[in-house]
């Protein structure tokens, strides 16, 4: 195997896929800070909320008062962001206010939140 079966199943699986998708704008951290706490203004996330809906999505948690957008390991994506548009993502992306400097943000076309991968067959 390459690199773990998980990732190369889903990479080859994706490529047949032609159903219903969304995107995923993953931001990525500089090596230096792959082992710092995240930080980023929640104010940010919640006014680009409020710009961009209904086209992103799973931002804020507003009732726990956090966002929801930060990758929690200590690995070198900072924050994602969902949505339908890529153009959008990237308008979001630069109305969040991340507290470092990014180093890459990277595109992904998902089949996240569309529950395309729930099928009940009969027979």
């Amino acid at each position: 195997m390459i690199g773990g079966s998980r990732g190369l199943i889903g990479s080859i699986a994706a490529l047949g896929f032609d159903e219903d998708y969304t995107f995923e704008l993953l931001t990525y951290r500089k090596i230096e800070n792959w082992n710092k706490d995240r930080d980023v203004d929640n104010k940010s996330i919640m006014e680009a909320d409020s710009i961009f809906f209904p086209r992103v999505v799973a931002n804020y948690d507003y009732f726990k008062n956090k966002p929801l957008i930060l990758s929690h390991g200590r690995d070198p994506v900072f924050y994602g962001l969902r949505g339908t548009d890529p153009e959008i993502l990237i308008k979001e992306m630069n109305t969040i206010n991340a507290k470092e400097e990014l180093d890459f943000f990277m595109i992904f076309k998902t089949n996240q939140m569309t529950d395309s991968h729930l099928k009940i067959f009969r027979d």
